[in-house]
């Protein structure tokens, strides 16, 4: 299955998020198409940004949500600054 971010940590936050989906819900992704349609979902619902993605599956396992939500603004910690360093490399801000 093909992730729509490949950076080590949002894999290790993926499996947690499956590992915590059967713990808590006993539930498993039933084919490829499912949980492809989840990550589109997560892929939307962060607006394309990895970071935002990560903290939308943090998010979903602390509150006990069995899905993915929009971040509330205030819920986002990534500064505009950050963003642009990482997606473009630029440190002077």
């Amino acid at each position: 299955m093909e992730l729509p971010f490949n950076s080590e940590q949002f894999i290790d936050v993926w499996n947690d998020w499956l590992e915590y989906k059967y713990l808590e819900f006993k539930f498993k992704y039933k084919s490829p198409q499912s949980m492809r349609a989840s990550l589109k979902k997560l892929y939307r619902l962060s607006d394309g940004d990895e970071q935002n993605a990560i903290q939308i599956i943090e998010e979903s396992m602390a509150n006990g949500w069995k899905g993915f939500f929009k971040l509330k603004e205030e819920t986002k910690t990534i500064s505009l600054a950050e963003k642009m360093r990482r997606q473009y490399g630029i440190n002077d801000i």
